[in-house]
């Protein structure tokens, strides 16, 4: 039976959002924590459970004369945007960008496209339905926004950069090299821009500060459509920008041979991730397999790292091997369920007179029965021979990181290549046109910032993931929570917000946001202002 819709008691509730649906949460004061009470229906009006009955029982006449109903308009999350604009703010990325761009209204678009970039990635595809909460780009098409990129003109950009790197005083600096997807594709036609032209390889040199973390410079890489990257000579001029030791990064494979002995042989510090194809990897993690889980190599949390010496290509160098437990775990049990779930689909083909697939896995071995039928068992031999070598990260390296350092480096690599990952996606059916309209440099300007976002966010991921008692996978999760902050316009003219949990207090601790921000933000009194630790809808 359909319980009875009704009017909220007058007490302190907030409000969480489950998909198109708004739940509505005591706050008891007490060690048993918050209750969840119901929902609200179309109409704003509580839909009990059975929590509510047993909290407060049926509603008398005199209870129904004190009810509180919110009459709510309309609601808009603010948090996502909130967050990154004063992550802008705290920076001085907003600064830089004053001293690069006459126009307020083209620095609020470029902030707002690099907040949408470091929220749903740099693929602009089905962009107009995914805009509305970012206030700058409520007028921008997926037309429009093509020219908005054309419209960052690159003197602008490098009077951005010089505002940007007058504040870095840090004398060391790490390069990631990395690639957009556009140039991993394997169609069997190069790829063409809008044109009917061939689409070069873009490969770029991202600059960081080791000290504080933060993207400084990128520089792009224009290659031949073979998967090499250019010599190392243009790279190290690049980094001749930066005073002091430059590191060059990258994951390699047999793509960074060359270029990692062309550094090797100059004198350059490197790390080159050697990919858990590679022979020489394995070659590595055999030496080092024995003696890498001891508390001397602990890094804390189930990670280890060492290092062995080892000939590349007849240059000695070292391999970096580092081990993480509970990944490979991870790893060796998405295999195993995969195999396992392969193994019973041969089967039920089998089973029904299809055809033999033992050439087709190696995980299957084909056994013959008494009847002459073919069923497949697992090859448990050949799931622990490659299940051996997961978990581990094996990169060539002479630079002088201890190895604590050296892991944090190589796994950082994945945020520049997050940020470039789609530069070359699709507006209006159409690829970007590489530099025939300028619609990529002004793209790759706006990753670019959004890549300092995603560092600012990952920062403070460690420090909740380390020190608070809160458990978030990742970013994504991070930007979901801050997106439950959400404004409501009542019918009645009033605007109110509704309420964070203790894990958006901490993600705002962990980003030094200030609630009183927020407040002046929704225009909206704020929680000190109304002295209660949860100002509901």
């Amino acid at each position: 039976m359909k319980k009875k819709s009704m009017t909220l008691p007058e007490v302190k509730f907030y409000f969480r959002r489950s998909g198109q649906r708004l739940l509505v949460y005591l706050t008891t004061g007490t060690r048993e924590g918050d209750k969840l009470i119901g929902y609200l229906d179309q109409d704003s009006q509580l839909v009990p459970n059975d929590e509510y009955y047993r909290l407060f029982g049926k509603p008398t006449a005199n209870a129904l004369a004190k009810m509180f109903q919110p009459n709510i308009k309309s609601t808009q999350s603010i948090g996502v945007w909130f967050a990154i604009h004063q992550i802008f703010v705290q920076l001085g990325v907003e600064e830089a960008l004053k001293a690069a761009f006459k126009s307020q209204e083209q620095i609020d678009e470029i902030m707002g496209v690099a907040a949408f970039m470091a929220y749903y990635g740099n693929d602009m595809s089905d962009f107009r339905a995914r805009v509305k909460d970012f206030w700058p780009l409520e007028s921008m098409s997926d037309h429009s926004a093509s020219t908005f990129f054309a419209s960052i003109d690159e003197k602008a950009q490098k009077r951005f950069f010089e505002a940007w790197l007058a504040n870095n005083d840090d004398d060391e600096t790490i390069c990631y090299l990395v690639a957009s997807r556009s140039d991993e594709s394997n169609f069997s036609a190069p790829k063409r821009d809008v044109y009917g032209d061939i689409i070069p390889r873009l490969k770029l040199s991202c600059y960081y500060s080791r000290k504080s973390g933060r993207p400084l410079f990128y520089h792009t890489n224009w290659g031949p459509l073979s998967g090499k990257w250019p010599p190392a000579k243009p790279l190290v001029q690049s980094a001749r920008t930066f005073p002091g030791a430059v590191t060059f990064v990258a994951m390699g494979g047999k793509d960074m041979k060359p270029i990692t002995r062309q550094l090797h042989q100059g004198g350059h510090r490197y790390v080159v991730g050697m990919g858990g194809s590679e022979d020489l990897a394995f070659v590595a993690i055999d030496k080092v397999r024995e003696s890498i889980i001891s508390s001397r190599r602990c890094l804390g949390e189930g990670k280890y790292a060492t290092s062995t010496d080892i000939s590349f290509e007849g240059v000695n160098t070292q391999a970096r091997v580092c081990l993480d437990l509970q990944k490979g775990e991870e790893l060796k049990a998405n295999l195993a369920s995969g195999a396992k779930y392969e193994t019973e689909q041969f089967n039920w083909y089998a089973e029904k007179g299809g055809d033999k697939f033992a050439d087709k896995s190696p995980y299957q071995i084909a056994v013959t029965q008494e009847n002459g039928k073919i069923l497949y068992e697992l090859n448990h031999d050949k799931l622990d021979a490659v299940g051996l070598y997961y978990g581990y990260l094996c990169a060539l390296s002479n630079a002088p990181f201890e190895d604590a350092e050296f892991f944090d480096i190589l796994i950082r690599y994945d945020l520049p290549v997050k940020a470039f990952y789609d530069i070359g996606s699709r507006f209006d059916g159409d690829f970007t046109g590489y530099d025939k309209r300028g619609t990529t440099s002004g793209k790759l300007f706006c990753a670019f910032l959004s890549l300092i976002i995603t560092t600012r966010m990952e920062e403070a991921l460690t420090n909740i993931n380390k020190y608070g008692p809160h458990k978030i996978l990742d970013e994504r999760e991070l930007f979901r929570e801050l997106e439950m902050i959400q404004v409501a316009e009542l019918f009645d003219g009033r605007s109110v917000w509704s309420v964070m949990t203790d894990l958006g207090w901490d993600i705002f601790s962990a980003l030094e946001l200030k609630e009183e921000n927020l407040a002046d933000y929704a225009g909206i009194p704020s929680r000190n202002q109304i002295g209660e630790r949860w100002n509901g809808w």
